[in-house]
């Protein structure tokens, strides 16, 4: 390459604008990504250890009616 092409390839920055469009969406992608999992595990340690009875979760805090009705 001749030492105008070297200088015109450093110097052009036509396609400045489409990679900063693709490095911001990459980072909102990943930051996306990152918070669905840390909230899924959040809601799930929620949900397993519901009402602060560790290993029954939810399930446990059901109590069934006795057999002559629901008072």
């Amino acid at each position: 390459m001749t030492v105008k092409r070297i200088v015109n390839l450093v110097v052009d920055d036509s396609g400045q604008d489409l990679i900063e469009y693709a490095v911001t969406s990459g980072i909102v992608t990943v930051g996306t990504v990152v918070f669905s999992i840390v909230f899924i595990l959040y809601v799930r340690f929620l949900y397993f250890n519901a009402a602060g009875n560790p290993g029954g979760g939810v399930q446990a805090i059901w109590e069934p009616c006795a057999p002559g009705g629901c008072s």
